[in-house]
């Protein structure tokens, strides 16, 4: 077994060696420097070649399934169970239909404490194991690589049980239909539940005895199911953590603490330091938590978003450099120059090594429209015109692989007949959804680089979900932010100056001090005037400085105010700018 494991993670390194990259520590995610070197995965890989007659035949000897080769945390958890688990994939998918087997799926995550639960009493139960490997075709799934799988069956779990949740146990027929399923399954008939074991025999018995049964049913699913996506609520709480639940909470300054214990503010700081000092002590007496190492892109682009607006509201130049980096590494290492997709994830290996699987999971719509609302939030802080050319370059990408041209809207995923389902996002939740956000960024860049037919795409989005904003609007407020942007016209804010003069710094601090929903910032800088700004907006070349000195130039309508080059002037214009909003609403 230790063999095997040896070889499984030789040829793990030997794919991840040519991006072997070292994390300097103190700065963000993305200042990883690759140290390529290929020659010596070539050797590892000629010498693995000599040893290893079969990849397959080498992990099951070691005791160990598929997913020993994949990347995923989660996934890698369960490699040395019993079950003859499979990634999802086209091996997987062939083999149930090849050996005409129920497909037994099962969906989580790597911190989902049932998922280890079942896994510990059904997973690594011989006997059950047995059952699983002679009559079904097993795969386990990390719903944060593939939200797509994921959110086809979690409606289906919910239409059936009126509840979801993690882990997902979903049986399907090897065209993917499916055919029952829960959630958590007891090994054995308790909790008012059947038991795990006993489900997989009654479903392989009925599969053998009576196919054509499921076959017959399986048009009545898809539809219960289609009917099911387009009713389904959404729940921002599907394990029912929160219910009856409080969090910790500071009630109160040190100040108000102080006065009430009758203690100077400064003892109470102390008391409170040597508090946290016990406090932390005892923490790390337990065993760390189970950090899962996959960085998935949608999110990276969240936290580009974030850190730009922290830095415009604290005046932070740390932050700016954090989410420049993160970009960075997203442009480095979850974009595929070649085939021009994003990427859904990569992985931190041993000793910080930046890899990724042997197959790579494109990126979804929500990966795309999440990253280039992160890039137009760093343009408004960096003022780097690269960012709103790789901003544009991806809209185009997500328009030819997710537009709906009949419907209208986008679709979660690109056309791939391995999902049974197309769906399209339609409501903000914990995240917002792809489409809410497409349609704001849709309205931004056509503000930036004079492009309607993208304020055109977007108006074309507002109205295929006409029917949510009229009548729960409440679920996206996105789309209604957007649907707003777009009615009154988004707010043109030009600066011309050189960028690290000090005039021009202080006009735009005017700006980033303000909340003005709906506002872009364009920096026009003519000493760097090969950029897509001076390229695609017709307007850049025509603004001038007053006197040279930085100046500012505020358009809404497309009408422009007059010039102006005190920042106290500014504050004027952009006070009125929001007088006039409130008069007209």
């Amino acid at each position: 077994m230790i063999l095997g494991r040896c070889y499984a993670q030789t040829i793990r390194l030997a794919f991840d060696i040519s991006k072997q990259c070292v994390n300097n520590r103190g700065k963000s995610i993305a200042s990883f420097e690759c140290n390529i070197n290929s020659k010596s995965a070539s050797q590892i890989l000629t010498r693995l070649s000599k040893k290893m007659a079969s990849t397959s035949t080498s992990v099951e000897s070691s005791g160990q399934n598929k997913l020993a080769f994949e990347k995923s945390p989660y996934l890698l958890q369960h490699a040395t169970n019993p079950v003859d688990w499979y990634p999802w994939g086209d091996e997987a998918l062939e083999k149930a239909k090849k050996e005409d087997k129920i497909i037994f799926l099962s969906v989580g995550y790597s911190t989902c404490h049932w998922c280890h639960v079942m896994e510990k009493e059904s997973f690594e139960n011989p006997e059950i194991a047995k059952v699983m490997n002679k009559y079904f075709v097993n795969i386990k799934v990390d719903r944060e690589e593939r939200p797509d799988i994921d959110r086809v069956y979690m409606t289906f779990v919910q239409s059936i049980s009126g509840r979801g949740g993690w882990p997902m146990s979903v049986f399907l027929t090897p065209d993917l239909i499916p055919i029952t399923g829960g959630t958590y399954f007891p090994p054995d008939d308790k909790y008012g539940q059947p038991g795990f074991m006993r489900i997989l025999k009654s479903l392989a018995s009925k599969w053998s005895e009576n196919k054509k049964e499921f076959i017959v049913s399986s048009s009545q699913i898809m539809k219960a199911l289609k009917t099911a996506v387009v009713s389904k609520p959404q729940n921002e709480d599907p394990h029912g953590e929160l219910t009856g639940k409080n969090v910790l909470i500071v009630f109160g300054s040190v100040d108000k603490t102080a006065e009430h214990f009758n203690l100077s503010s400064e003892v109470v700081k102390s008391l409170l330091q040597k508090s946290l000092n016990i406090l932390y002590e005892e923490r790390k007496k337990r065993p760390r938590p189970h950090l899962d190492d996959k960085m998935v892109t949608a999110w990276n682009g969240l936290m580009i978003s974030g850190l730009s607006h922290a830095a415009s509201a604290l005046d932070n130049s740390q932050y700016v450099e954090y989410a420049a980096n993160t970009a960075k590494f997203i442009e480095r290492y979850l974009f595929d120059r070649e085939k021009q997709v994003l990427l859904r994830s990569c992985y931190r290996g041993d000793n910080n090594q930046i890899s990724q699987t042997n197959t790579p999971i494109h990126g979804f719509q929500v990966d795309y429209a999440f990253v280039i609302r992160g890039l137009l939030d760093l343009y408004n802080v960096s003022f780097d015109p690269h960012w709103l050319e790789f901003a544009e370059q991806l809209q185009d990408i997500q328009d030819s692989l997710f537009w709906d041209s009949t419907g209208g809207g986008y679709y979660a995923t690109e056309d791939n007949n391995s999902v049974i389902l197309r769906l399209k996002d339609d409501q903000d939740g914990a995240e917002p959804s792809g489409n809410s956000t497409a349609c704001g960024n849709l309205i931004s860049l056509a503000s930036y680089l004079d492009r309607p037919e993208l304020a055109e795409k977007a108006s074309n989005l507002l109205s295929f979900m006409q029917g949510m904003l009229m009548k729960l609007p409440v679920a996206c407020p996105e789309l209604a932010a957007a649907f707003i942007h777009l009615h009154d016209s988004i707010t043109q804010i030009y600066i011309v100056g050189k960028k690290e003069a000090d005039d021009t710094k202080k006009l735009l601090r005017v700006v980033q001090e303000q909340l003005i929903p709906g506002r872009v910032i364009i920096l026009a800088d003519d000493e760097q005037s090969d950029n897509i700004l001076y390229r695609k907006n017709s307007v850049m070349g025509k603004m001038k400085q007053l006197n040279d000195r930085a100046t500012a130039y505020v358009c809404h309508h497309h009408v422009c105010s007059l010039p102006v080059s005190e920042p106290d002037q500014l504050l004027l214009q952009l006070d009125k700018r929001r007088l006039d909003a409130l008069s007209q609403s």
